[in-house]
């Protein structure tokens, strides 16, 4: 962790929960050549450490790097101090260079604090606190991680990204339902499912939210459709938790009061 130096220019902001983007003053600065764009997401997906210049050369050639590897790697570093001028946020190391910024500069660190910050107003029993926090986080989303940018080693930490956005959605439903709100997220519910067919805790969720808003039969749907999609593309048929819903819709009968 790089402990010095770290810039608290607010007006410089950088966002990679969604395509990547650096502005300042709201104004997109001009980073539209490939490498540049590869140096920085890497930089950023490490914000306050130091990456290595072997870590850089395997993001910009993931195959065979040419002999002017470092050279190159200079420049486009020099080239992305120039854009991010005046504020001096990329720190030079012996091993590499460290893009150094404070969590408000960054959406990517913002979501990571409104989670924590969510997590720890759940366990103190303050529902609603932890609702707000969460909805601020996904807020901060404008598509999937450094969405364009198709950069094989990137690719796992973009992934791991999409993938905390999808949990900080399923435990805000979870505690919208716990709050009496189920009608509310019956929208959101619908359009992930959609986006994650074969997420069995999404189908599950929704189909709670339908029964407990008192749309039954839209619920039993919905796990009439993850089962044949189970079934159909993955041989499979759906795990305990999907099972578990259904049978409690179906016990319940036609009670909109289940698991309230």
């Amino acid at each position: 962790m790089v402990a010095h130096g770290v810039s608290d220019d607010r007006s410089l902001q950088f966002r990679i929960l969604g395509p990547l983007e650096a502005s300042r003053y709201q104004q997109i600065l001009p980073i539209s050549a490939r490498r540049l764009r590869v140096v920085l997401a890497t930089m950023l997906l490490a914000a306050n450490k130091v990456v290595s210049t072997q870590r850089l050369t395997r993001a910009l050639w993931p195959g065979w790097p040419p002999d002017t590897a470092r050279t190159q790697i200079h420049y486009c570093v020099s080239s992305l101090r120039k854009r991010l001028a005046p504020a001096d946020v990329i720190l030079s190391h012996p091993s590499g260079y460290a893009l150094t910024i404070i969590e408000e500069q960054l959406d990517a660190l913002a979501f990571h604090r409104l989670v924590s910050d969510a997590k720890a107003a759940r366990e103190n029993g303050d529902l609603d606190a932890a609702a707000r926090r969460l909805r601020q986080g996904l807020s901060l989303w404008r598509g999937p991680a450094l969405d364009g940018l198709d950069i094989l080693c990137l690719g796992a930490e973009a992934a791991r990204l999409d993938e905390l956005r999808l949990q900080a959605f399923e435990e805000l439903v979870d505690i919208e339902l716990r709050l009496g709100r189920a009608r509310e997220v019956i929208p959101g519910l619908r359009e992930q499912v959609a986006l994650f067919p074969l997420r069995e805790h999404l189908a599950a969720q929704l189909m709670t939210a339908l029964h407990r808003a008192g749309r039954r039969s839209e619920a039993l749907a919905v796990f009439r459709g993850v089962r044949r999609r189970l079934r159909e593309s993955e041989g499979l048929e759906p795990g305990p938790e999907l099972r578990g819903v259904e049978q409690l819709i179906l016990i319940a009968g036609a009670s909109p009061g289940f698991g309230a």
